[in-house]
């Protein structure tokens, strides 16, 4: 065995340059054959980029954007095109994790537009028909991020305004059911008012379907004589209103 090759299966064993022959390799930047895929994350198939998804609820208020679009995926499973249109819409996947790598941000709907647009030639039939359907069948939208230094903080500030949207609307239906009823209370104050009896208000209320076969005056004479009921006071109304 020769002086080079002993070198290097001492180095191999030991970790260890048994003389100055063997280079020093730590500023090359090198790393095992093995892992040299990894090296570009964007061509690899992941967790990341996520969606913060708008309107999202429990654990579906953020998503990986591999998720969506396998879950897309299992629901445009139709016919024997279906691995064709896996791998187009796969492509599509692995173009918009390569442009959020490289710092483009938006809406899912907005890069995947722009993604099928610069994928999509005109010549290209079958893929522009496997991505117009993937898009057709495509729910769910949101912001897509990144793993960075800022993912921490957008997605405690995402989940706290679903969080906070969603009491809002709870106490927004509390306010509309409040309302509903002391509209009720109005409206049935008025009812008992004279004015409510009046032939022109009792006219109103049945519409104009059958409004010609009643007699509103003889109505209205006839509730007055069965005398008014009592109203509200007029700082209780003014209170309601």
């Amino acid at each position: 065995m020769d002086a080079e090759l002993e070198t290097h299966v001492a180095f191999h064993l030991t970790g260890r340059r048994p003389d100055a022959g063997l280079g020093n390799v730590e500023q090359l930047d090198l790393r095992p054959a093995l892992l040299a895929r990894y090296r570009d994350l964007a061509r690899l198939r992941y967790d990341f980029p996520l969606v913060l998804v708008e309107n999202g609820r429990g654990e579906s208020f953020v998503q990986a954007l591999s998720g969506i679009v396998d879950a897309l995926l299992l629901g445009i499973a139709q016919d024997e095109d279906d691995e064709r249109a896996t791998w187009h819409v796969l492509r599509l996947e692995r173009e918009m994790r390569a442009n959020v790598a490289e710092g483009v941000s938006g809406s899912l709907a907005t890069l995947w537009d722009a993604a099928s647009a610069r994928l999509a030639s005109p010549s290209d039939a079958a893929l522009r028909k496997s991505l117009d359907r993937a898009r057709s069948a495509l729910k769910v939208d949101g912001e897509v991020v990144d793993c960075d230094a800022a993912l921490p903080g957008r997605l405690v500030a995402h989940g706290w305004r679903l969080v906070q949207q969603e009491r809002a609307g709870r106490f927004r239906g509390f306010i509309d059911g409040l309302c509903i009823r002391l509209s009720d209370i109005l409206r049935a104050d008025f009812v008992r008012s004279d004015a409510g009896r009046s032939p022109k208000s009792l006219k109103a209320s049945f519409g104009g379907s059958h409004s010609d076969e009643f007699d509103f005056r003889a109505m209205s004479r006839m509730l007055g004589a069965a005398g008014s009921g009592d109203t509200m006071r007029e700082t209780r109304r003014c209170r309601i209103g």
